[in-house]
């Protein structure tokens, strides 16, 4: 019974990913663009594939196309997840939200029509 319990656990394990998504936004329109350290990214992403994660990267997204990431549509129950953001936030009402690149400080609203929730994603 013991080996067959051992070999579910390992099967289970094995059917398991490991995913992370980099998000880079630098090449802001209306906000101080903010500068992004090449060398660094691809450390982490070295790091990330040494330790068996699927990486997947998008840049410089814009309103709306933060949620249409495939990446998102491809994580599985029991997947491991690291998601990684550069870029402008900003915190509203206890929730977290990332600043797309065409963001307007000046227009007024809730946030939740001018950022992408995190915890949407």
């Amino acid at each position: 019974m013991r080996v067959l319990i051992l070999t579910l656990a390992a099967f289970a394990l094995a059917a398991q990913e490991r995913r992370a998504l980099l998000l880079i936004n630098s090449d802001y329109q209306k906000l101080t663009p903010r500068p992004v350290n090449a060398a660094d990214i691809d450390s982490l992403k070295a790091a990330l594939a040494a330790a068996k994660f699927t990486v997947s990267e998008e840049r410089n997204l814009a309103q709306g196309q933060i949620e249409k990431i495939s990446f998102l549509s491809s994580i599985k129950q029991g997947d491991t997840v690291l998601v990684y953001y550069a870029g402008y936030a900003m915190q509203s009402k206890g929730d977290n939200f990332i600043v797309p690149v065409d963001y307007d400080p000046a227009k007024t609203g809730e946030a939740t029509f001018l950022a992408q929730s995190m915890t949407g994603l």
